[in-house]
């Protein structure tokens, strides 16, 4: 059974079915020919404290430290317990024996559950006492606990068992999906193209992004019987029987889509100014290297608009700042709609804003600058009845093969932008070399 065997890579498949079982709501315990504890999920240390040994069912360790070859595969107890608050509780235990590749006993995981509340009728007909049973439904009762969605399927792909999460996921029925093909009850596409992600789980790469074959968890879109969809992880793993021949396989997956929305809106937070939504200075600079890499790399050619605004301070600080945000968001949004969607336009500080026109000549980029400035020069910003006139200012630089670097770039187009502001209000200049001079005089 897939959870509970020896597996050749056992560095990969312990940490995929540790994570799998640290969820279950059962104590699970595995333990070493030795009959020493390997690892207990956490409900085993909530439920048992530090006395976790004591509450092992005896005859599993014995039988490991004795005889462990004439151990049933799958077995069942009960054990009065003595739990980490001094309770005494009654633990059905039902046991997996484990077994190397060369077919030899190598230990045993136990599954522990509580049923001192369960009436003595319910607790089933075949355990009786301490008697060590068959139990073919050991892998279920961890399945139907855990957090994360499982289904196994046959060797001839169709599915045999849904787990309760996996049931809601795909709004499949476990009696219902029972049979019929993976791809029918487990449809899921790729998260950008869309395109089916069918593939044989069966294929060593499945549910892998690596070519070494090492299963990492992929990312895909899970359509659930119903049209609602998932963003999950999912990876897939081959069951195999004591003679290492494939018997079926299960997939494993987790719904991450909060998660996957949580880190696209810090991604967002990280990127873009809280004010107006556009890019930030940290993402700008990211932008602005990338085309200057492609310049270097290709012989692209981009320009530059180094815009500041005029009037602002004067209004903020005679209006207040509520007026002066509502003033930025206005700029935002006049600048935006004169840029193209190739272009990437920021705000770089209080006044300041930024313009990258990728694969623009300086004759393009000016003819933009000239429709920058008409838009802000016609606007009237109007605050508590007052109507209130702005100024623009842009600094304009080429960008090629030659153009340094980020801050070589930004320096050029401030120095620019200077310039024009040293001329008056409402002018663009192309950046000469003399500028920076001008600068600093």
């Amino acid at each position: 059974v897939f959870i509970f065997r020896e597996y050749k890579d056992a560095s990969i498949e312990e940490e995929l079915y540790r994570s799998i079982i640290e969820g279950a709501g059962s104590a699970v315990i595995k333990l070493d020919l030795s009959g020493k504890i390997v690892f207990a999920n956490q409900y085993a240390k909530d439920l048992f404290s530090n006395n976790i040994e004591a509450n092992l069912p005896t005859k599993v360790v014995l039988g490991l430290q004795q005889d462990p070859e004439s151990m049933h595969s799958h077995m069942r107890t009960k054990k009065q317990c003595r739990t980490h608050n001094g309770r005494s509780k009654m633990i059905a235990w039902a046991v997996r024996v484990l077994h190397g590749i060369n077919g030899r006993v190598v230990g045993a995981v136990c599954v522990g559950n509580d049923i001192t509340d369960v009436p003595q009728s319910a607790h089933g007909s075949r355990a009786k006492g301490n008697e060590l049973l068959p139990d073919k439904a050991l892998t279920n009762t961890v399945l139907d606990h855990i957090g994360d969605g499982v289904i196994t399927v046959g060797k001839d792909g169709y599915v045999e068992y849904l787990n309760p999460v996996a049931e809601q996921m795909t709004g499949w029925a476990c009696h219902e999906a029972k049979g019929q093909p993976l791809k029918d009850v487990f449809h899921v596409v790729d998260e950008k193209t869309r395109e089916p992600r069918i593939s044989t789980v069966y294929d060593r790469h499945y549910g892998s992004n690596s070519s070494n074959g090492k299963k990492h968890p992929r990312k895909t879109i899970l359509l659930r019987k119903d049209g609602w969809e998932f963003t999950i992880e999912e990876s897939s793993s081959k069951i195999t029987n004591e003679k290492g021949k494939v018997i079926g396989a299960a997939i494993i997956f987790r719904d991450i889509t909060e998660l996957q929305g949580m880190e696209r809106w810090m991604l967002y937070e990280a990127t873009h100014d809280s004010l107006t939504g556009l890019i930030n200075r940290r993402e700008f600079d990211s932008r602005l290297n990338q085309a200057l890499s492609a310049a270097r790399a290709e012989g692209r050619h981009h320009a530059l608009c180094y815009i500041d605004i005029g009037k602002f301070k004067a209004i903020n600080d005679t209006h207040g700042r509520e007026a002066g945000d509502d003033l930025l968001k206005q700029v935002a949004t006049l600048l935006h709609s004169k840029v193209r969607d190739t272009d990437v336009l920021a705000r770089l500080s209080e006044d300041e804003f930024a313009v990258l026109l990728n694969n623009c000549s300086i004759h393009n980029a000016l003819e933009t600058a000239h429709s920058f400035r008409e838009t802000i020069r016609d606007y009237n910003f109007s605050w508590n009845g007052d109507s209130l006139r702005l100024g623009i200012n842009i600094g304009l630089v080429p960008i090629n093969s030659d153009s340094g670097g980020i801050s070589d770039v930004l320096g050029l187009a401030d120095a620019a932008c200077y310039v024009a502001k040293d001329k008056g209000n409402h002018r663009i200049h192309v950046y000469r070399g003399q500028d920076v001079a001008s600068k600093q005089r």
